[in-house]
């Protein structure tokens, strides 16, 4: 049973001390699966940009209504 416990440990040891190197699936939605060529990690990466500055900001539209009325 050590021996199962020792492994667990060494193989999570490699995967936090690995440089990923991923392999990532075609973006058919929000969410792609990636997996680690080299340890097998899993994890998911999403295929949208991060919010960017604009997003959300109504400033200019007001700016805009306002240029229209005159």
């Amino acid at each position: 049973m050590v021996n199962n416990v020792e492994a667990i440990n060494e193989e999570s040891t490699v995967k936090e001390q690995c440089h990923h190197y991923w392999v990532i699936e075609s973006a058919t939605g929000p969410i792609s699966k990636g997996v680690c060529k080299l340890c097998g990690t899993v994890k998911e990466f999403s295929n949208r940009l991060p919010d960017t500055r604009w997003e959300g900001d109504t400033s200019l539209l007001f700016e805009l209504a306002d240029t229209q009325g005159t």
